[in-house]
């Protein structure tokens, strides 16, 4: 595994995108839309297969990640 600054972007992007996701989900006193969770899911699927891609972890070749 290769991790350098263009590895680290994307994987701090997905834990933002996931504690995003996990107050959207706690938060039901206000509600939240289900535009927003879907946005952070996608996103969050995003930057982890950027993640992936980037760091070179031997799990899938990288262009298999970056499809």
């Amino acid at each position: 595994m290769i991790l350098d600054v263009s590895s680290l972007i994307p994987a701090l992007s997905f834990i933002i995108y996931i504690v995003f996701i996990i107050f959207g989900l706690y938060s039901r006193k206000d509600k939240v839309d289900t535009s927003f969770l879907q946005y952070m899911i996608f996103m969050a699927v995003w930057s982890f297969g950027s993640f992936m891609m980037h760091a070179t972890t031997g799990l899938l070749p990288p262009l298999l990640w970056n499809k």
